[in-house]
């Protein structure tokens, strides 16, 4: 079937993102803690933004945490960050109910998993190698060339570009609402979405969706797509298979597939 490919052209756009601007700021506290016999990195966070960077033969966590200029509110936040057994505990969070308006950076050894709870942070991730799994509240997620994360979110928009990642990664999303873009991964991709548009392109591995709501495009994959659908247009270019298994109501267009096609 053939496809509007001005569509693909307005998919590709919604893969690009743009970082966060953080207003002016200043030092607030910084921690450090040794890493030589830490595993994972349990994080409870709730703050303004959340960056989170990976360091090759690091031997330290090093957090460091940020207010705005005109903020002098240091006793508002809970801010420790403590090792228990393999394992090392981050908080981060208002002491009380008010707007969160620290922003926190975080450098990890590239060998330390990451399990991360969030409340409504907006979450930058980059480059990291270890596995990454996260529960996040409200904020969007973005992230570049992570290896094995999975993702469980209510609201807020998840990017995922792993261009010049070059080794096997698995991305598993179960996401309630809000837009998905996925970019450039060399390993499969797994999505169960509640609602919101979800667009995925250039994935060296499989693709399977399970969707309740939102337009969904998919194109240029290696291996087969599966997509379950309850509504909305679904568009497939270029995959090794295609498994449409409910295609629910709204439009569906196909082309470029090599093998066998099955639309139910």
């Amino acid at each position: 079937m053939k496809v509007n490919r001005a569509i693909f052209a307005i998919a590709t756009l919604t893969m690009s993102f743009s970082l966060p601007v953080w207003a002016e700021k200043s030092l607030h506290k910084h921690l450090t803690l040794p890493a030589s016999k830490v595993m994972a990195l349990h994080a409870e966070t709730a703050v303004r933004n959340l960056t989170i960077n990976t360091q090759p033969n690091g031997n330290v966590i090093q957090v460091t945490a940020y207010l705005p200029n005109n903020n002098s509110h240091e006793s508002g936040y809970v801010f420790e960050l403590v090792q228990t057994q393999e394992a090392a505990e981050l908080k981060a969070y208002p002491s009380q109910r008010e707007h969160a308006v620290m922003d926190l950076e975080v450098l990890l050894p590239d060998f330390v998993e990451l399990i991360l709870v969030d409340d409504a942070s907006h979450i930058t991730l980059n480059n990291l190698s270890a596995k990454a799994n996260i529960q996040d509240g409200a904020g969007d997620l973005i992230m570049s060339q992570v290896e094995n994360v999975t993702i469980m979110d209510k609201s807020g928009d998840i990017h995922i570009d792993n261009q010049g990642l070059e080794k096997y990664s698995y991305i598993k999303i179960q996401d309630g609402s809000g837009t998905i873009s996925i970019a450039k991964v060399r390993g499969d991709v797994t999505i169960n979405d509640k609602s919101g548009s979800i667009a995925i392109s250039d994935i060296k591995g499989n693709v399977n969706v399970n969707d309740g709501s939102g337009d969904i495009v998919v194109q240029q994959v290696s291996e087969g797509v599966i997509i379950n659908d309850g509504s909305g247009d679904i568009i497939v270019h270029s995959s090794d298979s295609l498994a449409v298994l409910e295609s629910g109501s709204g439009s569906l267009s196909y082309e470029a597939v090599k093998g066998e096609v099955i639309v139910k």
